[in-house]
């Protein structure tokens, strides 16, 4: 089965979203807490003397309020273990689907304990499961091919 051609622009896609996910998050925090002193400023800069001084201390206020919660959320709320179930829950590859090493595992290492054991309907299930998987998914096929590849160098 050729790779979809929808397949490897969402890959792609997701890639790219993912790439800018990782610094978006501490440049979110940079310009929200930028912004947040900014708006302030306004309302309280008259108090100050000095304007970089006064936006240094409303900047360090904000700061802190965002990490005191940071705080509560963690370790108060535990927000992330509920968040943490969540993803162990949407996770295809949780329940149905194989990465590349657990399908070069099964193949290599399952299938035939269990025809040397004389399970061969728990080997056949196995097996067949395994090739549905590379069928489904040509990129898992082809990093299971390199695996597999790899070993037989050794």
């Amino acid at each position: 089965m050729p790779p979809k051609r929808s397949n490897a622009l969402k890959r792609w896609f997701l890639l790219w979203v993912w790439r800018v996910q990782q610094p978006g998050t501490i440049f979110n925090l940079l310009i929200g807490t930028v912004n947040m002193t900014l708006l302030l400023n306004l309302y309280i800069g008259w108090r100050f003397g000095d304007t970089y001084v006064g936006l240094l201390l409303t900047m360090t206020v904000v700061v802190a309020i965002l990490l005191a919660t940071s705080w509560l959320w963690d370790v108060k709320a535990k927000m992330w273990h509920e968040q943490m179930e969540v993803g162990v829950l949407k996770n295809p590859y949780q329940f149905h689907k194989m990465g590349p090493k657990e399908l070069v595992m099964n193949k290599m290492i399952w299938v035939p304990l269990f025809r040397q054991m004389e399970m061969h309907n728990e080997a056949d299930f196995l097996n067949e499961w395994c090739e549905e998987q590379m069928e489904l998914d040509p990129i898992l096929k082809e990093q299971a091919i390199e695996i597999m590849a790899w070993r037989n160098q050794k």
